[in-house]
């Protein structure tokens, strides 16, 4: 019954923030842009996903906690969507992260420790020469 209530207030979370920022224009942009390149950007966007999936297990991995890969993809997908939804980038997403990771009996501790050095490994990135 939880999962239900969920799947529909996501549903109308989603639309109800599609509507509020303009539905109509963003279903224009849908209707009139090319299938092909549209279902390309969305395996593109689910592989980049998959690569923070893998870097999350890597890092928890090292830590001697296995968590699925299955469980891993819904953490950071919820946190990712919470992400969107908070004004301030990371700011509500790291700690549903958090929320999430000790769900799964991982010590607070440890999953904090992990999602700074996720994030850490991110600004790492970033950086030039």
């Amino acid at each position: 019954m939880k999962r239900i209530i969920g799947t529909v207030l996501g549903i109308f979370l989603f639309f109800g923030v599609i509507f509020y920022f303009g539905g109509m224009q963003v279903i224009n942009i849908l209707l009139n842009s090319n299938l092909y390149y549209f279902f390309i950007a969305l395996l593109i966007q689910f592989f980049i996903i998959f690569l923070y999936v893998v870097r999350l297990k890597t890092i928890l991995s090292a830590q001697k906690y296995d968590v699925k890969y299955k469980k891993l993809f819904k953490i950071l997908i919820s946190g990712m969507a919470v992400n969107q939804l908070t004004p301030i980038v990371k700011a509500g997403g790291e700690p549903v992260k958090l929320y999430y990771l000790t769900k799964t009996n991982i010590p607070m501790t440890k999953a904090t420790a992990s999602v700074i050095i996720e994030i850490t490994s991110e600004l790492i990135s970033l950086l030039r020469k």
